[in-house]
Parts: C-alpha cells; structure tokens; sequence
C-alpha cells in the first residue's frame, strides 16, 4: 500500500494564488525533488499557514499524497526565515534570483539532496554576512552560486579534454578558452577560423576552484570588478547554450544598479 502521508522539510521556492481562500506553495524537498503542494485556506487571516509558506523559508512540513498524485500541506511549521536577508533588498533580491533559478531549472519530483544543500547554504551565508561584504562579496556568492547549480544540473563541462579528439587538456599549455568548445592545443591551432573569443587561462581555473569549493568560502576570493564582469559573461554563455528558458533573475544586479 502506498504511503499517504509523508513528514519532511521543504524549501518554499514561491506561492501562486488558487482561488478566494487557497495557495499552491511550490516546495524543494529532500529526497523527492520539486513539488507543488495545496495550502488549503492560505489566504485566510486566521490561517495557521498565515506567514509560514513564505519565499525563502524552511519549514517542517506535514505533506498528503492523494490517489490521483498531487499534494497538500496538513500541517506546517517554520525552521528557518533568514529574517536578515529579507530586511535587504540587495540579500532579498538575490536569493528570490536564487529560487527562481532554481524552480526553472529542475523538473518536477527530480530528487536532489545536493541541490537542496547548496541553495541551503547559500541562503545562509547571505543572511550572515555584514553590511561591508554585501555590495563587493555577494555578487561573487551569486556567481559561485550559478557555477555550482550547473555542476548539479549537469551542464558544466569537466573542461578536462578536447570535445574533438577527445584527449586530455592541460590548462598550462592552452593559449586560451571557451566555455562551449573546449579545445587542446592541437586541435586550436589546426582551426583555421574561431568565430568566438578565447577567454584567458586563469578564468578556467577560477572556475574550476570555485566548482569545487564549499559555497560559504567563494567570498573569501578576491576580484577585480574586470574579473567578475568576465566571469560573469562566461557563465552567461552556459546558460545561453541550454533548452530550457534563461531566468531573467539572472539579470538581478543590473537590474537593481538601474
């Protein structure tokens, strides 16, 4: 028989409206991935989900699991509201960028536990930095952020060999770059024609080193503002090449520097 109930905790990645008196409350949980879930009298003033079922906030939940598949919240209560970031509008921007980012690019019920922690701690590591860090480190967590949700979602290449002839690539000898063709020295210099800009060596081993960080110490690399447009563009390009709509939440810095 097949379980009905299910207690977890979830990440609310945003509310939509559902008729006088109801929410649907799009959740990340661990172990079942992105779900859409009924908050039955949401809107109500009395509601006990009234303030709860917020953007950004982790909630231990109590979850039913109808015959027909679809989910609804029974009982909710919250863990954690990162109540600094979203007195901020620069920290409240970017970690609505975050879930917004993170409910385009995953597909209903896909689990990921990895994804789950990442967007976790960058969520928390905003909410704690000072007021000195937020304008020069936090764009530099974000881009962190957006390398390392590529890694997950599969879309960073390894940059470990050459999409041609399929051989191992050493950064130190490459003349240069591109994040969508990843070429070794051979195969480089026997193209007679590049129709894309080659990007330098050390921004391949930014990235690499920021993939493999955990999210929290991204802040503690030290950019040029060049270095970061740079790094910036070349992640642009990634999810240019993808299927799947770019987020405009992308854009947030810009758009709040307006």
């Amino acid at each position: 028989m097949e379980q009905r109930y299910l207690t977890t905790h979830g990440l609310v990645l945003k509310h939509l409206s559902l008729g006088e008196s109801d929410r649907r409350i799009v959740l990340l949980v661990p172990g079942v991935g992105k779900i859409i879930a009924k908050a039955r009298g949401a809107k109500n003033l009395n509601s006990p989900f009234n303030g709860r079922l917020m953007p950004a906030n982790i909630c231990n939940l109590l979850l039913y699991r109808t015959p027909g598949g679809s989910w609804t919240i029974t009982q909710c209560q919250t863990i954690e509201t990162f109540g600094s970031l979203k007195q901020d509008l620069l920290k409240a921007s970017l970690a609505l960028a975050v879930l917004d980012i993170v409910d385009r690019c995953t597909e209903m019920e896909t689990p990921s536990d990895e994804l789950f922690a990442l967007t976790k701690i960058f969520l928390e590591t905003i909410d704690s930095s000072q007021h000195q860090e937020k304008q020069e480190k936090t764009e530099l967590l974000f881009l962190a952020y957006q390398i390392q949700i590529l890694d997950i979602l599969g879309i960073l290449p390894s940059f470990t060999e050459c999409v041609r002839c399929h051989k191992k690539v050493s950064i130190e000898t490459l003349p240069g770059w591109h994040p969508l063709e990843m070429l070794c020295e051979i195969c480089l210099h026997q193209s007679s024609q590049i129709a894309y800009e080659l990007y330098e060596n050390n921004y391949l081993k930014l990235l690499n080193f920021l993939r493999g960080r955990h999210l929290a110490d991204s802040i503690k690399v030290k950019l040029s503002t060049a270095e970061q447009y740079t790094l910036k563009t070349i992640l642009q390009t990634l999810w240019g090449a993808q299927s799947f709509s770019i987020p405009k939440s992308l854009g947030v810095l810009e758009t709040l520097r307006a």
